[in-house]
């Protein structure tokens, strides 16, 4: 790492990128297009790897 960055700590939404510090956020919304799970990661994360922790945060009450 170069000098004089630090690198983001993991529990925040930040990453970098060439473009400069992104963010991804990857939901799943119910036919009505309300959000039923939010999962918020760095921008340089991938979609596909999100799929399974974004599914495990839809809660549906009974």
């Amino acid at each position: 790492m170069p000098r004089g960055i630090e690198p983001e700590r993991g529990d925040r939404g930040l990453g970098r990128s060439r473009g400069g510090l992104t963010t991804e956020v990857h939901l799943a919304v119910e036919q009505g297009q309300k959000p039923a799970s939010i999962v918020i990661t760095a921008g340089q994360r991938g979609d596909s790897p999100q799929f399974e922790p974004v599914l495990e945060r839809i809660r549906v009450p009974r």
